[in-house]
């Protein structure tokens, strides 16, 4: 409905009307997106069949005007209970049954369409809603990589998935760039929505910044130098957010994006150069974040960017066992690299291997080494030839091990909007606050 709303209005609002007539045009957006994805089965247009339960019968039309006026005719099929089932059952008719269990195999997905015990909504099903084929895949890349991929531009809304974050498979540039601002938030097993209402961009000297950036881009070890003569760029997006879900829903929540570092852009064209590739690590450099520690979270619970954490270096790996094999950076380039001393050790003196923490879920090498010894309980190495975690305060981290921290522990609708807008300091204007952000 806010797509048929953009269409017809300079503005997106939450407190849109919505008609009968918007309410028609939507439904029609979503019946008519096999057809507009070349399915020859026309658009197959459902009703109940009242005089038997359950029973659906479909005519079949040819042009979405026709469509639009056959369900402004019948809209109380599709208000009644049930109603989001005739758009189900009508897109897999006019798509074809045998066409979307090859839609859903080539994009390597399963069947069914909806499952579980709270019939959730999958992401082959949200593709055939939204762009005509039952493709889960909402990456630039196919489940192998290769060739840039994308959905198509008749695709009526935008999506930011979890995914992204999970994997680090940048989403297709047709879902993160769509023609209106509307997107779908695929927070892993729900979806909610989000569109904006506003824009405002100011520039101004460039002072400095010194706010970590927490889009899911960001790299250990990467370094980024401000021109000081240069003109310093806000970006400020007010969106808002719905979730109808219980419990955490039916909420609406008006949302403030800020950002001095723009958007992201096209992904690169083939998936060598867009996703990140293993290489083989340096000694010193970080593996991991074990933990924050328990005692910082407890006196500052919201505040991550002043908690000590427990890191792992990598270790000397020659033969690739414990890392696997990779490749090697260019020569002067690669991650910082940590000096054991750069930590501290922990305060009641035990220690943790940090050879057996690579494959601690393997080996279950999960107990601490008491304090005084010097030789792995569960590798029996030295302890200066396996290595040993140490303690260091959230500064002290690279830039891109501190927005992993952010990932972490920000809200999680913050993370999911840094995929988009890159470094964006998330606002919560319903009066909740980051106590209860908006769920995803």
């Amino acid at each position: 409905m806010l797509v048929s709303h953009a269409l017809t209005s300079s503005t997106l609002s939450p407190t849109a009307a919505p008609t009968n007539e918007l309410l028609a045009k939507a439904i029609t957006t979503l019946l008519g997106a096999p057809k507009r994805n070349g399915s020859t089965n026309g658009i197959q247009c459902p009703l109940w069949d009242d005089s038997a339960a359950g029973k659906v019968s479909f005519l079949q039309m040819e042009t979405e005007a026709e469509t639009e006026n056959f369900v402004l005719t019948n809209l109380d099929h599709f208000t009644r209970p049930g109603g989001l089932l005739l758009i189900c059952y009508s897109v897999v008719q006019s798509r074809g049954v045998q066409q979307v269990h090859q839609d859903v195999s080539s994009s390597g997905g399963e069947t069914p369409l909806i499952y579980g015990t709270f019939t959730l909504c999958t992401s082959e099903l949200m593709g055939l809603l939204l762009a005509g084929t039952a493709n889960g895949n909402v990456g630039s890349y196919g489940p192998v990589g290769g060739a840039k991929c994308d959905w198509p531009k008749h695709t009526s809304v935008g999506m930011l998935s979890y995914n992204e974050v999970d994997h680090s498979i940048p989403v297709c540039d047709q879902l993160k760039s769509p023609n209106v601002p509307i997107w779908i938030l695929h927070g892993r097993d729900h979806f909610t929505f989000c569109f904006q209402t506003k824009y405002n961009k100011t520039e101004e000297d460039d002072v400095g910044d010194d706010t970590a950036m927490t889009n899911v881009a960001a790299t250990e070890g990467e370094n980024k130098e401000d021109d000081t003569n240069s003109k310093s760029t806000t970006e400020i997006y007010e969106m808002y957010h719905y979730n109808g879900l219980p419990p955490a829903g039916p909420r609406m929540c008006k949302l403030t994006l800020t950002t001095k570092h723009g958007t992201v852009g096209p992904a690169p064209e083939n998936s060598k150069d867009g996703v990140a590739q293993h290489m083989n690590p340096k000694v010193g450099s970080i593996f991991d974040v074990v933990q924050a520690h328990q005692e910082d979270k407890k006196q500052r619970s919201k505040l991550w960017k002043s908690w000590r954490y427990e890191v792992v270096r990598h270790v000397n790996d020659p033969d690739g066992a414990l890392y696997g094999k990779g490749e090697d950076y260019p020569e002067g380039k690669g991650p910082k690299i940590y000096e054991q001393t750069d930590g501290k050790e922990m305060e009641d003196g035990r220690w943790r291997c940090a050879t057996c923490y690579v494959k601690r879920n393997e080996t279950m090498a999960f107990r601490l080494n008491d304090a005084g010894t010097t030789t792995c309980q569960h590798c029996d190495k030295e302890k200066a030839l396996c290595g040993w975690t140490m303690w260091m305060d959230y500064e002290e981290l690279t830039s891109g091990w501190q927005s992993r921290m952010n990932r972490r522990h920000q809200p999680k609708i913050t993370t999911l909007f840094g995929t988009k807008f890159i470094g964006a300091k998330v606002e919560f204007d319903d009066g909740k606050s980051v106590e209860n952000p908006p769920s995803i």
